[in-house]
């Protein structure tokens, strides 16, 4: 079992959760008290990191960023060691050993990984829709005279354009690929 996303969430009283996303198991969220102390893990989803919205939607859109990303590499790493696998058979003249026997065909990765890959993009798009409408409010709102928010803001708002096109992007790559 290999790690794929990790990330460490400080509450305010001291409390910590680390939200994990493992390649056979899926998502788990591990919880802490203000001493460090195990308090529990349990089988989670991606809306556990809802909790960094607290922090701001730039976080909450980086991290989903950042674990879309591992779980498009864990994919492509799968596909590419299945079809490895396949062609070191056959170049060792085993030529009737099927697909079904280096865990499936070269073409698909596991199942879970690539739904759970597909609901982190299509969450990915919804908040950095729902922020890049934020900041384009926010924009609206600030004073004239405020140039340093102004770029911050406008900066943020390309962050968030960005992110969300390719999100769009990869899904309808998904989309369009084998099922």
């Amino acid at each position: 079992m290999r790690t794929l996303y990790s990330v460490t969430m400080l509450h305010p009283d001291g409390a910590t959760t680390i939200v994990d996303y493992v390649d056979e198991l899926g998502w788990r969220r591990h919880g802490f008290d203000a001493s460090g102390g195990y308090l529990s893990v349990s089988p989670s989803g991606a809306s556990a990191l809802e909790q960094l919205r607290n922090d701001g939607s730039l976080a909450l859109v980086h991290e989903l960023r950042k674990a879309a990303e591992a779980l498009t590499t864990a994919l492509r790493d799968y596909e590419l060691e299945a079809a490895a696998t396949l062609t070191r058979s056959l170049a060792s003249n085993l030529a009737l050993i099927a697909p079904m026997a280096v865990g499936g065909s070269p073409a698909q990765a596991p199942a879970s990984l690539r739904r759970d890959r597909r609901e982190l993009l299509e969450w990915l798009a919804r908040a950095s829709g729902d922020a890049w409408s934020d900041k384009i409010r926010r924009l609206g709102q600030s004073s004239a005279h405020d140039r340093q928010e102004e770029a911050r803001v406008s900066r943020a708002i390309d962050v968030l354009r960005a992110s969300r096109e390719r999100a769009l992007r990869e899904l309808a790559a998904d989309r369009a690929g084998p099922a």
